[in-house]
Formats: structure tokens, C-alpha cells, sequence
């Protein structure tokens, strides 16, 4: 554990622990050396992007990426093709070190409805604009928790694709007002309001032609009554 909090070794990159009696304390120390490692080799000079993409991570170094002080400015963090649940995703979006994050990228990983839920929820993360979440089990569940919820509403493009959720689920993306302004998804909205506006030129000319009629009908019956 002492070896694994040590800054002394930030380019270590292979270590040969033969037979040492390393327990589950002892290699997820380790990883957590790996990671820390990593968000210092990876962390953008300015502190703003951090790329952690297919490493194969987990829960322990979603751990180590919600407590590490040096992402307080990060702004965009990409986490796709790792193995993050909703146990990992919920320590991130709890930490007070990603209320600055714009985009977050997670797809294909496993956070499910419940690790959705608690992106949807977080209070670090209403400045979102970008969020990637394919292929993550994500059902209906977790759309109407978004739906229903205005934490993101700064929201501007949203990669859901490849998940579970139906069709019927899908739609009510489109209809949420706190999300009207998403650019991606695309929704058929200016159809569907040119449409209706159509339909109500057409109900007005109706009106207009039952008015005329009525007037001529009458007009007609009082020359014929003189």
C-alpha cells in the first residue's frame, strides 16, 4: 500500500510481485498505483481533458478517479471501453472534483439504469452538454428517470444507441421539455409543429368558409323576406 501511494514511480509501468502474499488489499493498491499513474501521464497540461479509454478499468480506479484533487479542473473525461459499473459511476458523479465536466464519455462499459440514474441525478454534473452512454444496458428505466428529471438540462448531444430500451421509451426523449434543446438525438419537432400549424391554418380557412356561408344564407333569406 505504502508502494502504491508513492509519486516517486510516475513512469513504472511492469512490477514482479512472485511470491508475494498480496491479498485483494494488496492488488487493489496496486491498481490504484496504476491509475494514479495514468491520470498524471494522461491529464492534459492544462488539467482540462483526461483520456482513460480502454484500460480495462473498473470500480477501484473509478475510486481513485473521484478522489484525485488534480481532476478539480477537468472539463472533459473519457471513459469508453472499460468495465465501470454502477458502483464505479457513482463515486465519480458523486465527487466534487467533476462539477466542471462539459463531456463525459462512458460508452460501453456496464453502469445499467442504475449507474444512468445516478448521471441523471448528480448535482456535479448539471454543467454536462455532452454524454456518451452507448451500449451500457440502459432500459426505459433509465429514460424516463432523465425525462422526468431537469438535473440536465444544459444537456446538448446525447449517445444513447445500442442500449435496451423500446422504442415507445426512445420517444419520450423527444418529448421532455427540459431537454428540447438536445441537437443529437434528432427529433421530428419542426415537422410535427409546421403539421400542426398547418392543421390550424386549415381549421381557420374552415371557420372563415362557415362564416361566409352563414353570412350569404342570411343575406339571402332577407331579400327573399322583402
Amino acid at each position: 500500500i505504502a508502494l502504491s501511494r508513492s509519486k516517486n514511480f510516475p513512469k513504472l509501468q511492469t512490477i514482479d510481485l512472485t511470491d508475494n502474499d498480496l491479498t485483494q488489499k494488496g492488488f487493489d493498491a496496486l491498481a490504484e498505483m496504476k491509475i494514479f499513474n495514468l491520470i498524471r501521464a494522461r491529464l492534459s497540461e492544462d488539467g482540462t481533458k483526461l483520456d482513460l479509454s480502454n484500460l480495462r478499468l473498473g470500480d477501484v480506479e473509478s475510486k481513485c478517479i473521484a478522489e484525485c484533487e488534480d481532476l478539480k479542473d477537468l472539463t472533459h473525461l473519457y471513459l469508453e471501453l472499460n468495465s465501470i459499473t454502477d458502483v464505479g459511476i457513482g463515486l465519480i458523479t458523486a465527487s466534487e472534483y467533476m462539477s466542471n465536466l462539459i463531456s463525459l464519455s462512458l460508452d460501453r462499459n456496464k453502469i445499467g439504469d442504475a449507474g444512468f440514474i445516478h448521471i441523471v441525478h448528480s448535482e456535479n454534473l448539471k454543467n454536462l452538454q455532452v454524454l456518451m452512454v452507448e451500449n451500457n444496458g440502459i432500459t426505459d428505466e433509465g429514460i424516463e428517470a432523465i425525462c422526468e428529471s431537469e438535473n440536465l438540462s444544459n444537456l446538448l448531444r446525447l449517445y444513447i444507441e445500442e442500449n435496451n430500451y423500446t422504442e415507445e421509451g426512445f420517444e419520450l426523449l423527444g418529448e421532455a421539455e427540459h431537454l428540447m434543446t438536445l441537437e443529437y438525438p434528432e427529433f421530428d419537432r419542426e415537422e410535427e409543429i409546421e403539421e400542426e400549424e398547418e392543421e390550424e391554418e386549415e381549421f381557420d380557412d374552415v371557420e372563415d368558409i362557415e362564416e361566409i356561408e352563414e353570412e350569404e344564407d342570411l343575406g339571402e333569406t332577407e331579400y327573399e323576406s322583402q
